[in-house]
């Protein structure tokens, strides 16, 4: 069984912070996906084209609603961090390190913003689409843990991954 774990974060500092954090901690570098992986500041007012970044949204393998919200995420400025854990004994380390309220956003309450918005959706040209057992379910959230991380599990690893 596979996991992996989510944030989204408010300016492309912090994200690269938590990326090179988990990078400390000895997550291979190939686990770890930022989106999208360069700052992008975004003028007042204005928004992202989704569309470069799309595919590697899909690539996380999630559930089509919390996908729409990593995708209307990502279109407002904000940053996405997934992490794929394959061993259980660092989730704790690495939820910690993603935990940073300060700049991360409240996924739950951005889920209810986005409920309307469109979701796009992307199919690989040149691969089978992944199966359901590689497509991530939600984690329900432990007891008092805030909606600014988010869980999945896999009963499949994903295919095609490159791991450093």
């Amino acid at each position: 069984m596979q996991r992996a774990v989510t944030a989204i974060y408010r300016t492309h500092q912090t994200a690269a912070l938590v990326r090179n954090e988990l990078d400390t901690l000895g997550v291979p570098r190939g686990y770890i996906h930022m989106i999208p992986e360069t700052e992008d500041r975004l003028p007042e007012g204005s928004s992202r084209d989704v569309g470069p970044y799309n595919q590697e949204i899909h690539d996380l393998h999630l559930p089509e609603d919390d996908t729409r919200t990593y995708q209307q995420a990502v279109k407002n400025g904000d940053y996405i961090v997934s992490v794929d854990v394959e061993d259980n004994a660092d989730l704790d380390r690495i939820k910690d390190i993603m935990r940073r309220p300060e700049d991360s956003r409240d996924i739950d309450a951005l889920d209810t913003e986005y409920a309307g918005a469109e979701y796009i959706p992307f199919r690989h040209s040149d691969a089978p689409p992944y199966t359901e057992g590689q497509r991530g379910v939600r984690d329900p959230g432990s007891p008092g843990e805030r909606g600014h991380l988010r869980g999945y599990t896999r009963s499949e690893p994903m295919r095609d991954r490159t791991r450093d």
